[in-house]
């Protein structure tokens, strides 16, 4: 990860204090007539956002008055409520745009993408051609940090799992400095989940209910050059170390593949929902100190899921 300061002049002493400040008031809300609107009045706290959108298309002009109208859109939604970080990737067109927008209305932003940076720009970058590059790489000079999956190749279960970390990132913030969470989301009219990420990744987050706002336009788009997402598949691994073999009833159980290796148990699981609850389990039945559990996830090419 790249990590530069923070243009804030806030001491993190200040920060965590209001930090702590909000926490105590929100237990005191159980006894003291007081809700969260109250507490954002007295103890402001400005939010995070997590964004994403689709691809331009390869010839330069095309688009553009969408984008005017999408930029339109965010400072609208950032007008009614104050962010102060964000989250998303940088592909050509609208995720570039929104991250201009962002920059210049003071937010720090924060970069995650899907792919490393060389494969990410061959893929998302460069196919757009115009002055995407050019954009691209102001914006990573202006980001507060830059992150990124290490072991992705270009498939769309590639680009899902870089939204699915960038949202939790962005969660994990917002429960950090006990600010609200955020959203903006733009995507092609008339497109399921199934057909766009950021389609899906809106799905995701109304579900979760969060704040969010959506620019829903008729987008020339550029033409995928990613492997079909039959391809590859997302997979959820829970990894249990030093556990007794008994524990493996706990995976077979919630429907895991479940696989050994020397002192490492590994279960392997098709929705992130099972993964935790099966780590929960198996918490709860295992009470030797020198137990390690922790959850990963990855994508796979579905024939070689049988050989992990």
């Amino acid at each position: 990860m790249i990590r530069r300061p923070p243009r804030s002049t806030l001491s993190s002493s200040s920060a965590a204090s209001d930090v702590y400040k909000r926490q105590q008031l929100r237990k005191l809300s159980n006894s003291l007539p007081i809700d969260g609107a109250w507490i954002d009045e007295v103890v402001p706290q400005e939010g995070v956002l997590f964004y994403s959108g689709p691809l331009a298309p390869p010839e330069e002009k095309a688009g553009a008055e969408l984008f005017d109208l999408m930029r339109a859109s965010l400072n609208a939604y950032l007008a009614k409520n104050s962010i102060g970080s964000a989250f998303g990737a940088l592909a050509s067109g609208s995720d570039i745009v929104i991250a201009e927008t962002l920059l210049q209305a003071g937010v720090n932003l924060n970069i995650y993408l899907p792919l490393a940076p060389a494969d990410f720009k061959d893929v998302s970058i460069n196919r757009s051609g115009g002055d995407w590059e050019q954009r691209y790489i102001a914006c990573i000079e202006r980001a507060q940090t830059i992150n990124w999956n290490r072991r992705a190749n270009p498939t769309r279960a590639s680009f899902q799992l870089g939204a699915f970390a960038a949202m939790g990132i962005t969660l994990r913030q917002a429960i950090d400095l006990d600010a609200r969470p955020h959203a903006f989301f733009a995507y092609q009219k008339d497109r399921t989940p199934e057909e766009s990420v950021s389609k899906e990744n809106e799905r995701i987050w109304r579900e979760g209910g969060y704040d969010f706002t959506t620019f829903e336009e008729y987008w020339p788009l550029t033409p995928s050059s990613m492997k079909a997402s039959e391809d590859s598949d997302i997979v959820y691994a829970l990894l249990a170390e030093g556990a007794p073999q008994s524990i493996t009833a706990l995976f077979d159980g919630a429907g895991a593949d479940c696989y050994v290796d020397g002192a490492m148990m590994i279960g392997v699981f098709t929705t992130p929902e099972s993964a935790i609850a099966t780590a929960l389990r198996v918490k709860e039945a295992t009470t030797l100190a020198n137990i390690r559990i922790w959850l990963d996830a990855g994508v796979f090419p579905k024939l070689s899921l049988i050989h992990i």
